[in-house]
């Protein structure tokens, strides 16, 4: 039971910081690339403050996707926070917000799931091999709350992390 939740909480770490891998435009307009150079053709512009998703980061190229496009911007136009407003969206609120609205509900479905589905036991006497637990209401509340108190958590330590990088 013990290696489930240890099991739980690597899943759910790695689902939230996946989630969490959105970047802004810090350029007027910025060009999207083929290639990782600057001489590679232009999928497309994007402009000021724009969000993109960060698929991979390697030396001072990072790949993006946006719009359904894949291509490769400069890292030094990238930003954690749109421009205009970083000031005001930083911190432990902005980082709460942004973990539970991203990966929330992720979080809750996968922890769910695997809180429900850790009390099936392996039993060959069984056409499928496994004994399913037998789940009443109550079990389903008790495992929402499980499963919401996981999402809080980890929305807050997604919230502590924004805090701590707002003073640098």
């Amino acid at each position: 039971m013990r290696k489930n939740k240890i099991i739980t909480f690597i899943l759910i770490f790695t689902i939230t910081w996946i989630f969490s891998q959105e970047k802004f435009i810090n350029a007027n307009k910025l060009n999207i690339r083929e290639s990782p150079n600057q001489n590679s053709k232009i999928i497309t512009q994007v402009k000021r403050n724009e969000k993109v998703i960060i698929l991979e980061e390697k030396n001072d190229w990072t790949k993006i996707s946006f719009d359904n496009k894949i291509g490769f911007v400069s890292s030094k136009y990238l930003s954690d926070l749109p421009l205009n407003i970083e000031k005001n969206n930083s911190g432990f609120a902005y980082g709460f917000d942004k973990t539970f609205m991203k990966a929330g509900i992720w979080i809750f479905i996968i922890s769910f799931f695997i809180f429900k589905f850790s009390n099936d036991k392996r039993d060959g006497r069984f056409k499928n091999g496994i004994r399913e637990a037998n789940i009443n209401a109550w079990s389903f509340i008790k495992i929402g709350i499980v499963s919401f108190i996981v999402t809080m958590i980890i929305s807050f330590i997604g919230g502590v992390y924004f805090w701590i990088i707002s003073f640098f």
